[in-house]
């Protein structure tokens, strides 16, 4: 097995890590639309749909990049394209297809997903928003939250019931009755708007319907494990910045006229940050090549989503224990680190511990 990039991958690597720099201070909407200028927002959907036709892993490269600059701006990336813009992709019916994937590419629409409700997480069975048939359409009541982007979208991909199986739909921003609370205050991704969306008798058209009636669980599934792939990348991200900072303040810092850096305590925990950074870089890769193959991802997407998370916070806390106090405060840039990724791995929670759906994987 060839573990190299290839020379097209490579250099999408070397130029979206040198543009990223460049968005450093900018808003998610501004860093969105800088990266609409360099046609990365549908980088690996087909050019007949408007998109640049590239590999999904590329696309883990941008996104791993990009969450080195802002893991908010990573998250509402990953959110537009694995959810929205894939969704589209594979079940939308081609007029939808001709009518917003080019949009979306071009940066013309931002997409995101409403999926879970209130505590429940991502449970089908407790899902209450209604799509009830009215003439040539359906009329959606419910309330979801944790919506990322939530409010500053365009289109979103909205689940609901319909009878008892459950359904995807777009519904437009601007539609009658769509509203959204204030941005929720959280404890990291700041600069991610999420927020509370409800629906009260909002109309959706008949061909607003992703694939058919019933076939939203199928849809979700899909998508998560797909959008699993994205979130390990952002976590690899992150953890990267953690160690690279935790190497540069080694060397500045002194203790008795050394750099701390020269301890050998504080060169095991980079050691060990060091081999999980990797390992999880190459179990994320090793999942997006299983996608750019046509291989089953849900086995390979679960583990690096778990390992990579999981690693990615402790990783994260050794890199403020290295910084001494520090590392607790806001300056160094160390700590919000640490309040993004568990916000990922929070916000994006899943009805069943990951590490379960790994092992009834293994042992089916």
């Amino acid at each position: 097995m060839n573990f190299n990039l290839s020379e097209e991958q490579t250099l999408i690597q070397q130029s979206i890590s040198e543009f990223a720099q460049s968005l450093a201070g900018l808003s998610v909407k501004e860093i969105l639309a800088s990266l609409a200028e360099i046609d990365f927002l549908g980088v690996f959907l087909p050019e007949e749909q408007g998109g640049a036709g590239g590999d999904f892993t590329s696309y883990c490269l941008i996104v791993e990049e990009l969450a080195k600059v802002s893991g908010s701006a990573a998250l509402a990336y990953a959110s537009h394209n694995t959810q929205a813009s894939y969704s589209l992709s594979q079940w939308g019916s081609e007029a939808l297809k001709q009518k917003y994937l080019p949009q979306l590419c071009k940066g013309e629409k931002i997409g995101t997903f409403a999926y879970g409700e209130g505590w429940i997480g991502k449970d089908i069975l407790a899902i209450e928003t209604t799509a009830e048939k009215e003439n040539d359409g359906y009329l959606l009541n419910g309330v979801k939250t944790f919506v990322l982007n939530g409010g500053d979208s365009d289109l979103y991909i909205v689940f609901a019931k319909t009878g008892e199986s459950l359904s995807a739909f777009i519904v437009e921003a601007d539609a009658q009755g769509l509203s959204f609370s204030e941005p929720y205050r959280k404890m990291g991704l700041e600069e991610l708007d999420t927020a509370t969306l409800t629906l009260e008798n909002v109309f959706v058209p008949a061909e607003n319907l992703l694939g058919e009636e019933g076939q939203g669980q199928h849809i979700y599934q899909s998508v998560k494990d797909l959008h699993s792939i994205s979130l390990a990348s952002i976590a690899s991200g992150l953890s990267q910045v953690a160690i690279e900072k935790s190497i540069s303040y080694g060397k500045e810092r002194q203790q008795f006229n050394i750099p701390i850096i020269k301890f050998q305590a504080l060169q095991e925990k980079l050691g060990n940050m060091s081999v999980n950074i990797e390992a999880a870089r190459l179990l994320t890769l090793r999942a997006a090549a299983s996608f750019d193959t046509g291989e089953d991802i849900e086995a390979y997407g679960t583990m690096a989503r778990y390992f990579a998370l999981k690693t990615g916070e402790e990783i994260c806390i050794d890199a403020i224990q290295l910084h001494g106090g520090y590392g607790y405060s806001k300056d160094l840039g160390v700590e919000v680190l640490l309040r993004d990724l568990k916000g990922i791995s929070v916000i994006e929670a899943v009805t069943e511990p990951l590490i379960l759906s790994i092992a009834k994987h293994q042992i089916a």
